[in-house]
């Protein structure tokens, strides 16, 4: 096991002292903020004051032994002691809530059915709701931007298939007067279109995994957050090739209906007039 940075505690960065070593009781590891506010320092001595789940209230002194800093402004808020002082100075015989940081999001549903039947549990969606709700503002518009995106690939494919239909005029005379029927030119004619959409979207997606992959090998995109610096990987899976491909083929294919429209409207004779 790879042996943690001795400046790093949990979340958060020690600016001074030291972390609680094993088999010490009753020592402290303070934010930064609140150590300002109580103008405490390494080795004074401070008192915890707890409200039990009888309502009883209880102190006890504790010894600073280390000062540690996060997100600026959220450094007061938390303050961690060993387990054995918590456990004797709670009188609970068990942590009543447990933290539990994965790997991967991924994980999450495997590791809550896993949970025995009488624990209840809640998810980092359900604790992360400002996350949440910037996520869905986000999806909000990405999905905004796909239908404009879709419209215009409508207008665009319509426009190029028009073409191609006019530009093709006298070969679909040719097949009608060789016995081929209405629906079978309107096919050929939905089925290039489709093709056409779904090409450029397989091209789209092509390049779109292959920057995905480049911003991977090169580090992935960083940003810092306070002392805490965190690396976001883009993994896109099959899902965004199937969200992807299925739209565009089938506005490409919705974009070929008039032109095939046009390209049947037209008898075998004035097709075939067509310059």
């Amino acid at each position: 096991m790879t042996k943690a940075p001795s400046d790093r505690f949990l979340l958060g960065t020690l600016e001074s002292g030291n972390s609680i070593r094993s088999g010490e009781r009753d020592r402290l590891l303070l934010g930064a903020t609140s150590a300002r506010v109580l103008g405490a320092s390494v080795g004074d001595t401070v008192t915890l004051m707890a409200i039990l789940p009888g309502g009883q209230l209880k102190g006890r002194d504790f010894v600073v032994s280390g000062i540690f800093s996060v997100i600026p402004g959220q450094d007061d808020l938390y303050a961690y002691t060993d387990y054995d002082t918590a456990a004797d100075f709670t009188g609970l015989s068990g942590p009543p809530v447990l933290d539990v940081l994965l790997d991967g999001v991924d994980r999450v549903d495997a590791v809550a059915a896993s949970l025995p039947p009488n624990v209840s549990f809640r998810s980092w969606k359900d604790l992360a709701q400002l996350y949440v709700q910037v996520n869905s503002i986000l999806a909000s518009f990405l999905a905004v931007i796909r239908t404009v995106i879709l419209l215009v690939t409508l207008f665009i494919l319509a426009n190029t298939m028009n073409r191609v239909v006019v530009e093709r005029m006298r070969e679909w005379g040719t097949l009608r007067a060789i016995g081929a029927k209405k629906r079978d030119i309107l096919s050929i004619v939905l089925y290039e279109g489709s093709l056409m959409g779904a090409a450029g979207a397989i091209l789209g997606i092509v390049l779109g995994f292959g920057i995905a992959t480049a911003i991977n090998l090169a580090g992935g995109l960083s940003f810092t957050q306070g002392p805490l610096t965190w690396v976001i990987f883009d993994r896109p899976g099959l899902e965004s090739v199937i969200i992807n491909i299925v739209p565009a083929t089938l506005v490409a294919g919705l974009a070929a209906i008039l032109p095939g429209r046009k390209a049947i409207r037209l008898s075998p004779s004035e097709c075939l007039r067509e310059i």
